[in-house]
């Protein structure tokens, strides 16, 4: 079978050709082209089904598609000639565009050789063989002397390495390396990869012609030995092979692995025609064999290599394929926000004398999983896994301008994850869980010694998040974070559905200096009622002016199970005797030693 392939060539002096289709020519079978829509009125127009149409191009433009007349040009694939026969419309009349051969030749009648075109207006019309038919010519013309075998090898080889993906699943690859042994070695009546399951079976995973019989000696010896085994007629009694009715020689090439658990392949060729290609065949198998063997490794190692990426968080494995990569992880001062996500009560799922393994199988991978895809959909990077908590930032590789959105956004998820779990029955949604979010400089990048690296985030804002991690506990609520986080907010440029209340002056546990910590509420219904939110406010206030007698008062008047206002309430009883006492910069401040 010929293809016959059309190219529109764009009238600008700088377009490159566009194949507009490829149309498979059979034996002596006539084929129209022309154009639809164009057949002169009232003519019945020819069925669309044998033959090529011009329609519905989106690159040609009108007036370049008009240059086709209706059943403008006929061909016909001669292929004891090799030749396509091409033959210009005279009735009812002649096309109004010339059509020109090779050589600008314009007869009614022209015969084409592969590679040759013929033109009409900015369309180009060429006869390409198949491969197999380009290969099995290359043969003859080898054997007469007139080409060269190591061509039509070369031809099949080229064919896998250019088609070969280290990311193919094994039926594409072996259906692709079969292809191109076909192109190696058309003359052969049956070639495949030949498989030996463990229940000592031999199959093929990929084969030419689809069904054939196969001489199953040749297969077991070859992977029995790890040699090349050959077989013909002539040998076949003194060898101790079985005569084979349609084969007169098979070869077999084993495809040698360093890896003992590795399935044991090979590479099969047979044919009939006399055994005078069997040397031929035997190099072709063998280096098929290698070359398989190659392409197999460069596979297995893409998977490792794949495997290994998940090491990555997902937002810096796009960066490892790139030229620059070294320089793009190194370590660099940004700003960004980290949050801090911990889970509450996983320790009570299990005695110490449970199994271990089975605990982590269990609840806690599926709630690390679940905070940690919480984060990544908001392109946040997973920082690292500490024990049941999960670290992830974002301000690096990528500058998100709406950073500290996408965190309260992952720590929304986070909570929509543990109720939506908790509604399901799932053991997961009992666990609680801690954010802490906080926003300022860092240093990030790939951080470790000579011996181990990772993808790392270090400094004050990572030390701070993990603290106001802590402080949820303390103060009863699940998101705190601290007053940089919301500064958009506090400037009414945040997202406006964004619910939260400022709690209190503080000094996180390892920090000097006092800083303001806000509730961020994960969703409406975690809301206080209004009557409570604005009895803490005014509590709060007293409690920072050095009023703590009236912040006391306040406090006593709410009923409500308000986390904040029973930690501030507990806190004035427990310091009320050194509260009158402190210096000027301690006032209204309330500092944490763990």
């Amino acid at each position: 079978m010929a293809v016959l392939v059309a190219r529109y060539l764009p009238q600008d002096d700088d377009g490159e050709p566009v194949i507009l289709w490829k149309y498979p020519l059979r034996a002596n079978q006539k084929i129209t082209i022309g154009r639809a829509g164009a057949a002169p009125e009232g003519t019945v127009e020819q069925s669309l089904s044998d033959r090529e149409v011009f329609e519905g191009v989106d690159s040609v433009p009108d007036d370049s598609v008009r240059a086709i007349s209706w059943r403008h040009v006929a061909v016909t694939w001669l292929p004891g000639r090799l030749r396509m026969k091409v033959e210009i419309r005279t009735s009812p009349r002649r096309p109004s565009n010339r059509i020109y051969g090779p050589n600008k030749q314009t007869s009614d009648v022209m015969e084409l050789e592969p590679d040759q075109a013929f033109q009409i207006g900015p369309f180009t019309f060429t006869l390409a063989e198949t491969e197999r038919e380009y290969a099995t010519r290359s043969i003859e013309s080898a054997r007469q002397g007139t080409g060269s075998l190591e061509d039509v090898l070369i031809n099949g080889l080229t064919e896998v390495v250019s088609r070969f993906r280290p990311s193919d699943v094994d039926h594409q690859f072996h259906a692709q390396f079969v292809q191109g042994m076909r192109i190696a070695f058309p003359t052969a009546a049956e070639m495949g990869i030949a498989v030996l399951r463990p229940n000592g079976e031999i199959e093929f995973e990929a084969r030419d012609p689809a069904v054939f019989g196969f001489s199953n000696t040749v297969v077991r010896n070859a992977l029995k030995t790890q040699e090349v085994v050959e077989y013909s007629r002539q040998a076949a009694t003194e060898s101790g092979f079985t005569s084979v009715a349609h084969l007169d020689w098979a070869v077999c090439a084993p495809i040698r692995s360093t890896r003992q658990d590795d399935p044991r392949h090979a590479i099969y060729l047979s044919g009939g025609g006399g055994t005078s290609t069997l040397p031929q065949a035997r190099q072709v198998a063998a280096l098929f064999a290698e070359v398989y063997r190659s392409l197999n490794d460069l596979r297995e190692t893409n998977t490792r290599y794949r495997a290994l990426l998940k090491f990555l968080p997902k937002p810096v494995r796009p960066l490892v394929d790139r030229p620059n990569f070294d320089e793009l992880l190194a370590p660099v001062a940004r700003t960004v926000t980290v949050l801090f996500c911990d889970i509450r009560g996983s320790c009570s799922l299990s005695e110490p004398t449970d199994d271990l393994q089975r605990q982590w199988n269990g609840v806690v991978l599926q709630a690390l999983e679940l905070m940690s895809r919480a984060i990544v959909t908001q392109d946040g990077v997973i920082g690292g896994l500490i024990g049941d908590a999960v670290m992830g930032f974002w301000g690096w590789p990528t500058q998100y301008a709406d950073q500290r959105a996408r965190a309260i956004r992952a720590a929304r998820a986070i909570h929509e994850g543990f109720q939506h779990t908790l509604a399901r029955g799932n053991r997961v949604g009992s666990l609680g869980f801690g954010i802490g979010i906080a926003h300022g400089p860092a240093i990030v990048g790939r951080m470790g010694n000579f011996d181990m690296h990772k993808v790392d985030v270090f400094g004050p804002t990572v030390n701070l998040s993990s603290r106001l991690e802590s402080m949820t506990k303390a103060f009863g609520v699940r998101v705190l974070a601290d007053r940089a986080v919301l500064e958009d907010k506090l400037s009414e440029s945040l997202e406006t559905d964004i619910g939260y209340r400022e709690l209190a002056r503080v000094v996180p546990a390892g920090f000097t200096d006092a800083i303001r910590i806000f509730e961020i509420f994960p969703d409406s219904a975690e809301k206080p009622a209004w009557s409570v939110l604005e009895n803490y406010e005014r509590s709060r206030r007293a409690f920072e002016g050095g009023n703590w007698r009236e912040a006391q008062r306040l406090l006593a008047k709410t009923t409500s199970d308000d986390g904040p206002t029973r930690f501030l309430a507990d806190w004035i009883e427990t310091h009320k005797a050194t509260l009158d006492a402190l210096p000027q910069g301690e006032v209204g401040c309330i500092r944490f030693t763990k």
